[in-house]
């Protein structure tokens, strides 16, 4: 039996958490990365004067050696023959679910410090902030204040995003506040926008 091969990226990348943020710039695998260190910094400064010259530190990131998923799918002979496009769409979709989710979890999920397989997730080394509780009022403290610790830490928020489980949108598309007027009307499962 020949295996049926689908190149799954195209129709995966919808899918996936790291294809929906902004500002996700693509790459071919394999390209040589450079990345780059803040520090251009503005003067003012007076007439006929010079203007000061910024740092800027470039480095080759040494941690992105090549990764690879993918998914395999066992089925019966008679199905593969099967010539109605359902059933070829059907594998596909099962091929590109198993693709998203595995990319996502490694994506998101705190414990994944990555090892010779897997990239780590970007949460495996960043700062995590505990829920203080369930209600509009705790639960929009925990927001300003993460939001707060970006600031703090110099994001200016252009192309933050929230990610989070599909439960936990919907749970805050679901808080009312006064006079029971969804307190969060600007977010669904499907996305959206959560404090601007």
């Amino acid at each position: 039996v020949t295996p049926s091969v689908l190149d799954l990226a195209e129709a995966e990348r919808p899918l996936s958490v790291v294809e929906r943020l902004p500002g996700v710039v693509r790459v071919p695998a394999y390209a040589r990365l450079i990345n780059m260190s803040p520090g251009a910094q503005a003067y003012w400064t007076g007439q006929g004067l010079a203007i000061p010259v910024s740092g800027i530190t470039f480095g080759s990131p040494d941690d992105l050696a090549p990764k690879k998923i993918g998914a395999l799918l066992v089925t019966t002979l008679e199905y593969l023959r099967d010539a109605r496009i359902e059933a070829q769409t059907a594998l596909r979709n099962e091929l590109v679910a198993a693709v998203a989710a595995a990319k996502d979890s490694a994506f998101v999920d705190v414990g994944n410090t990555g090892d010779a397989t897997t990239p780590a997730s970007i949460t495996s080394t960043g700062e995590t902030t505990g829920s203080t509780g369930g209600s509009l009022a705790q639960v929009d403290t925990d927001l300003s204040g993460i939001v707060n610790d970006l600031l703090d830490a110099g994001s200016n928020l252009l192309s933050a995003a929230w990610v989070m489980h599909p439960r936990t949108a919907v749970y805050l598309s679901q808080l009312r506040g006064t006079g029971g007027a969804p307190a969060h009307p600007g977010i669904s499962v499907a996305g959206g926008t959560l404090l601007g």
